[in-house]
């Protein structure tokens, strides 16, 4: 029968106003510009309507005095001034909770997160492969494209000692960082070396 039909009209989410004061915006406005129903804008310091938003994201350190609105503060720690002091590091922080039906949680495992230490091994890695990555490719040419293996075994072995130690304690983190300047080194020197042989042929 026609009156057994209802009808239903959910209003739309409300937009939320994020504002981002960085000086380098390219990783966070990204990953929050990704996050649905969310309006970013990006400054490089905070503006006089900064207590209008909604949420106010500093990465590094914020001003000493902050807005009314809600704030969130990535890096604060890595900087010397600010309102916040780092009184230490916490080992082996717990995640009390988290989306576990969600498609990309569905699986993962966050008891143990070392996330800050990762990404000092991440950034040093990205840092050394700026000079294997051309020096590899100039050994290779003008020394020999088979025995450029040897320091690229070095490099990645001292990769993974550097990020296995690193990542357990940072003290001790030397050795493997020791084997990465030395596979450098190596395809550095060498390529010079290759490479006025060819011009005193």
């Amino acid at each position: 029968p026609l009156d057994d039909r209802a009808l239903l009209v959910v209003p739309p989410a409300p937009e939320v106003r994020v504002l981002l004061v960085t000086e380098a915006p390219f990783l966070l406005s990204r990953a929050l510009g990704a996050v649905p129903g969310v309006r970013l804008f990006v400054s490089g310091g905070l503006p006089a309507d900064a207590d209008a938003f909604d949420l106010v994201v500093f990465e590094g350190a914020p001003p000493e005095l902050l807005p009314r609105a809600p704030v969130l503060v990535f890096g604060a720690a890595e900087a010397a001034a600010g309102p916040f002091a780092a009184a230490g590091s916490v080992e082996a922080p717990s995640v009390l909770r988290w989306e576990r039906r969600h498609p990309v949680l569905r699986n993962v495992d966050l008891n143990a997160v070392i996330f800050e230490r990762a990404y000092r091994v991440q950034l040093n890695t990205l840092e050394q492969l700026v000079m294997f990555i051309p020096a590899m490719f100039t050994y290779a040419w003008f020394v020999s494209p088979a025995w450029v293996l040897l320091p690229g075994g070095i490099f990645l072995l001292g990769r993974f000692l550097y990020a296995r130690a690193y990542v357990k304690d940072p003290s001790r983190r030397l050795p493997g960082f020791r084997l990465t300047i030395l596979a450098n080194a190596w395809l550095i020197i060498g390529t010079l070396i290759g490479l006025a042989s060819r011009l005193l042929a």
